[in-house]
């Protein structure tokens, strides 16, 4: 029997009011699409680690020589209303809890010493990836709430991948842009989860006084859904995919690293797109728009598996 294979065209619908975007190739990569091997595709790991570089594990940095506490604040708009709601087939009972989540510290002063996690162990080139010790993430989270955990648990929904990472977007002579993106979620009580699509961190370095001048934490607030609410109960768990307009820490001069005349850098674009793959091993795929699939389809004689589904592949909130 002949080997083959098949185009497989993924549609990925988002709810009425959607803004994010299908990221689309250019044309000079529609020619690249990697072989199927021999020996069939291989299962993909989760975890990533051994492709990636640890990050710094030490107390200090050294690029952080300059003792400093930054002031941030946490701010959270109220829980915004899904589907599940709007239509009662999530229980009206479980709303109040989701209602009353609010900032756990709405001020705290942060040290060079809690940074320090956010750097690679030695300071490349823009573009360099790298993982972060979650377990030195998690006291910035609980700013928001003290129910933050970095072990995705809730059921109903993919679980995970947990972690997070950082690239080096830009350096100067005088500066270091990071960008980093965390997956966390918040336990409210027994059973009872609210599970972010993601949190994505900015943080601006002097490396004249060796401080952090700028930093921002926050939830992606350019897509319709970027929060899902998981209650389980004893023969099911009941979901709804909702908005939060802001649940963000800040504090620095958020302008700061705008002024800078950065001597090497990747857009944020692209660090957006390698620390998506960092935690999507699917995200490698070379996704082409549907009217090439089909063409394809017709030009080879083979068949187009479609599938549909609700909300976003790439991120954790569905």
């Amino acid at each position: 029997m002949s080997k083959w294979y098949a185009v497989i065209l993924v549609l990925v619908l988002c709810s009425p009011g959607c803004s994010k975007k299908t990221e689309w190739p250019d044309s000079s990569e529609l020619d690249q699409s990697p072989s199927i091997p021999a020996d069939g595709i291989g299962q993909v790991t989760a975890d990533r680690e051994p492709e990636v570089e640890t990050g710094f594990r030490g107390d200090v940095h050294p690029a952080l020589k300059g003792k400093q506490l930054l002031e941030l604040r946490a701010v959270c708009s109220p829980v915004g209303t899904g589907m599940g709601f709007e239509k009662e087939f999530f229980p009206s009972q479980f709303r109040p809890l989701f209602d009353a989540f609010s900032i756990a510290e709405a001020l705290h002063d942060y040290s060079s010493a809690d940074f320090s996690m956010f750097l690679p162990q030695q300071i490349g080139e823009p573009g360099q990836l790298w993982k972060l010790d979650v377990g030195r993430v998690a006291p910035f989270l609980r700013q928001f709430h003290h129910g933050a955990s970095m072990n995705l648990e809730a059921p109903g929904r993919k679980s995970g991948p947990n972690g997070g990472y950082a690239v080096l977007r830009a350096v100067s002579e005088t500066h270091l842009e990071i960008v980093a993106r965390v997956h966390a979620e918040f336990g409210l009580a027994a059973g009872m989860y609210l599970t972010p699509a993601y949190f994505e961190c900015r943080l601006l370095i002097d490396r004249r006084i060796g401080q952090v001048t700028d930093f921002a934490l926050s939830v992606p607030t350019d897509v319709s859904l970027n929060t899902t609410l998981t209650v389980v109960l004893p023969t099911e768990a009941l979901i709804d995919i909702i908005h939060v307009d802001k649940m963000e820490l800040s504090g620095g001069d958020a302008k700061a690293g705008d002024e800078y005349a950065w001597t090497d850098q990747v857009s944020m674009e692209q660090a957006r797109k390698k620390l998506k793959r960092a935690f999507y091993k699917f995200m490698e795929i070379q996704w082409v728009k549907p009217e090439l699939a089909i063409a394809e389809a017709k030009q080879q004689n083979r068949p187009i598996l479609a599938i549909v589904l609700w909300g976003d592949l790439d991120d954790q909130s569905c």
